[in-house]
């Protein structure tokens, strides 16, 4: 009679531990409840590094520039966001610019094929003449498939010059669209010869973005 009790404490003893297990994820084996456990916040992705893409684009053209300032737009029809970035000489350059404390330009256009992924696809060191104090860049503006430059030159008698480049399917590449000059005095007349010009391309021809 005694094995017999002893067999059925045994018994009853093993079930408990069984039940308690089953309850583990829901609460302790006395009923009370357990904490649930707080789910990790996910990493946050690290927001990628727009300027030094643009620059690693540029690869050997890279080279003795930092990166300045840039713009986007889709450039090229694809409904891609694309880039017309501006870089400056990591130096001052004032023999080639003319002026002091000035730094070179050099603008690329560089398009989104996936981003991160960017291609290169035209360079000018011409279009923007420097950046720093008192170089008559204004800005760089996209409209569309098309991208234009102003610049303001000239203390009292002033000119304002805009450049405009246009996608072409044709050619595969930006051609110069536009061009127009600006003249204006601060005083109340204008010298003679003062006005606005302006030239398209039945004036220059097909001149693309690179070879400006």
């Amino acid at each position: 009679m005694r094995s017999f009790l002893l067999l059925w404490l045994g018994f009853l003893l093993g079930g408990l531990l069984v039940a308690c297990e089953s309850r583990h994820s829901a609460g302790t084996c006395d009923g009370s409840p357990v904490a649930a456990t707080a789910r990790q916040p996910a990493v946050p992705r690290v927001p990628l590094d727009t300027a030094a893409l643009l620059h690693r684009a540029l690869g050997a053209q890279g080279r003795g520039y930092v990166f300045s300032s840039f713009t986007t737009g889709d450039l090229n029809h694809d409904q891609r966001p694309d880039f017309l970035a501006l870089f400056r000489s990591a130096q001052v350059q004032d023999a080639t610019t003319g002026m002091p404390d000035t730094y070179a330009c050099r603008v690329a256009v560089v398009l989104n094929r996936g981003f991160p992924r960017l291609e290169l696809a035209a360079v000018n060191d011409h279009v923007v003449e420097c950046l720093g104090g008192g170089c008559p860049h204004e800005g760089a503006v996209i409209a569309g498939s098309s991208f234009s430059f102003t610049s303001l030159d000239g203390l009292c008698t002033k000119t304002r010059s805009e450049q405009t480049f246009r996608y072409s399917p044709q050619h595969r590449t930006w051609l110069l669209e536009k061009e127009s000059d600006e003249y204006y005095s601060c005083h109340d007349s204008i010298p003679v010869g003062h006005g606005y010009r302006e030239r398209t391309r039945r004036d220059f021809g097909t001149v693309t973005f690179a070879d400006y």
